[in-house]
């Protein structure tokens, strides 16, 4: 919507500019007799022209353009992949039409207003002072904003009900407003900065009256008795970087937080859960089924259960491999305090300083570095992490003792060190039967195994930098090491990449960015020449007057720096802003549960980098151009004068 809504601006911008600059042709035609049907039917006659060929090519461009979306891998980043399996159907030929039909409203409205304009009325209007734009009048811009307001209030009370109620972002009625508050905003905000404009160049230019160049000063004039004349190409510049910046940051923050999701759940490059054996003939396939660590006794008897631990060893030399260190995994643990028992506790066992080199946890979300969590248990074999949904539940602080046990275990006795709100693997929005958010504990894995019966443990690895999961995976292949399951950050990162909705979204949002850049480009040209062609008369008065070719450029320079390049900036900053309040409504596509780790707005330098250098050499393109269409007029045209 938003680019459709840039599209649409676009084309009327540039339709008013063109009948703008042929304003005297056709109130001289209409003086001579035209009728006002007959100069509007030549602009109906132009633009069905313009939308027949445009009709034609633009369906079968946009099918390549949707199949190309599914080689998307994120933001301006492409991979071999199959395309998406997409073709021509009737409705997006009535799309087509649609479009067409909107291109030649926005082409013909300029036309039948400047068609009802009389060679008299004409030359009264150029210099009599323009009244306020309808927007000024109405407080567009006010409304906007406003509106964009409730839609961020809508989007806070529909994610205090995700949160309250734990439901997924599907279930819930979506205000139709939320899709476009972020455009609004843009354009309120923008609009804002048009109504302070002429005040802040009135501003400038009182300042400086009296050290002012005369180039300098007749610049100052022009943009400041414009009487908006420069709006058009200042909002759509604040639209088109904005919007820029917007796409750009969006599916940034969409990819990052899904990799990091999963590079949080899983907890390491890669984590096996290997092939234990046991002293119970048969028992190896149901222990397959259980999964690793998950009893302590045979499920038919009394019998306790022996683990046979596999090499390890094996793990540590496999190709590819940097580090691997052993991770235990129990869901069902009992936890006894002063307070009361907690039961289906998880528990996370780790050696604390090969587990800080191998596993991932996000910075800033534990009020301290985790490495000095991890010291604290490297400090004390009987040391302990709990989490603060166990400390409110049971009062716990720090210094109180807590035992642990589970099925066919003894008592293990620990001291609460610290408490956390996240960990990896552990996610503290997952609720319990009783709705309660569930419980989560970390200790030292050698206390563990010393005191309690040996059970399976989990193997994480950390790659070597350049090796893959093929190379590690293949090893594991060849030395025959039975394993029950196996996990990749990188496969399960591909797999969600891989999902039609996602290619969608970054492959939309990638051409959003590029076809936002590009119309922005052509858009500041086509302005620019225009406006320079319609002041043709007034650059051979000043050189007329004695300023030299130099003066005039400079002129130009300082125009292009006041409307173009404050237009940039705005654009800059408004585009920040939006990206700092709406982006987060990314985040209310997923339920309470599927969200491990906060939801954050990731914003990368590089995308910055290509849009300063995109915006740059538009300005530069457009000085240069500019130069050179004015060193081509010839002073011989002042007698041009006398027509005027």
């Amino acid at each position: 919507v938003p680019i459709l809504l840039m599209l649409a601006f676009y084309m009327f911008m540039v339709a008013q500019l063109i009948v703008k600059s042929e304003g005297n042709e056709i109130a001289v035609i209409k003086s001579r007799g035209a009728s006002t049907y007959q100069i509007f039917s030549t602009y109906l006659m132009e633009s069905i022209l313009l939308g027949g060929i445009a009709f034609s090519v633009g369906p079968i461009v946009g099918l390549y353009i949707c199949r190309i979306l599914g080689l998307s891998n994120g933001f301006l980043e492409f991979v071999q992949r199959t395309a998406l399996p997409v073709e021509l159907s009737k409705s997006a030929y009535l799309y087509s039409l649609l479009a067409l039909g909107l291109f030649i409203i926005s082409m013909l409205l300029p036309a039948y207003l400047s068609s009802r304009t009389s060679i008299v009325l004409y030359k009264q209007r150029k210099v009599r002072k323009r009244k306020n734009t309808v927007w000024k009048r109405y407080f567009l811009d006010v409304l906007l904003l406003a509106l964009s307001g409730y839609g961020l209030y809508s989007y806070k009370i529909r994610t205090s009900t995700q949160l309250l109620t734990g439901v997924s972002g599907t279930d819930i009625a979506i205000d139709p407003l939320l899709f476009l508050i972020s455009t609004m905003f843009i354009l309120g905000a923008g609009l804002v900065f048009l109504r302070l404009f002429p005040y802040l160049v009135s501003l400038v230019f009182w300042i400086g009256r009296k050290i002012w160049s005369p180039a300098l000063y007749a610049s100052f004039l022009h943009v400041g008795r414009s009487e908006g004349q420069e709006q058009f190409i200042m909002l759509f510049i604040i639209l088109a970087i904005s919007l820029g910046i917007f796409n750009a940051n969006a599916a940034r923050t969409l990819n990052r937080n899904i990799e990091e999701r999963i590079r949080y759940e899983i907890g390491a490059d890669i984590a096996i859960a290997a092939a234990w054996k046991t002293n119970q003939v048969g028992f190896s396939d149901g222990m397959m089924n259980e999964g690793p660590g998950s009893i302590g006794m045979d499920s038919q008897s009394d019998t306790a259960i022996e683990y046979i631990e596999p090499p390890f060893e094996q793990f540590t030399k496999l190709d590819g491999v940097e580090l691997a260190t052993k991770v235990f995994k129990k869901d069902s643990v009992e936890i006894r305090t002063i307070a009361g028992t907690a039961h289906n506790v998880g528990l996370l066992g780790i050696i604390p300083d090969e587990f800080g080199k191998v596993s991932w946890i996000r910075h800033g979300l534990l009020p301290y570095h985790w490495y000095n969590y991890l010291n604290l248990l490297a400090e004390s074999p009987t040391a302990i992490l709990v989490s603060s949904s166990m400390r409110d539940k049971y009062k716990l602080k720090e210094g109180d003792s807590v035992y642990i046990t589970w099925k066919g275990q003894t008592y293990l006795e620990g001291y609460v060190y610290a408490f956390i709100d996240y960990w990896p693997t552990y996610n503290p929005n997952l609720k319990n039967q009783k709705g309660e958010t569930k419980d989560f504990i970390v200790a030292n894995y050698s206390y563990i195994n010393a005191k309690m019966s040996l059970e399976p443990y989990e193997v994480w690895i950390k790659k070597l930098p350049g090796a893959t999961d093929t190379q590690v995976n293949n090893d594991i292949i060849e030395k025959k090491i039975p394993i029950l399951d196996i996990k990749f950050i990188n496969n399960e990162i591909v797999k969600q990449k891989n999902d039609p909705m996602l290619q969608g979204i970054n492959g939309a949002l990638t051409m959003g960015f590029v076809i936002t850049m590009l119309i922005s480009a052509i858009g500041f040209l086509i302005y620019w020449i225009l406006s320079i062609k319609s002041r043709a008369l007034q650059f051979v008065i000043f050189r007329a007057m004695g300023l030299s070719m130099r003066n005039v450029t400079s002129m130009l320079i300082l125009e292009q720096l006041l409307i173009s390049g404050l237009a940039i900036l705005m654009g800059i900053v408004i585009g920040g802003i939006t990206c700092d309040m709406f982006i987060p409504l990314l985040q209310m596509a997923y339920s309470v549960e599927e969200m491990a780790i906060p939801f954050k707005v990731f914003a990368y330098g590089g995308d910055y980098i290509k849009i300063y250098s995109i915006v740059g050499t538009m300005l530069l393109l457009g000085i240069s151009i500019l130069a050179i269409l004015v060193s081509r007029i010839n002073i011989n045209q002042a007698i041009k004068l006398g027509e005027d």
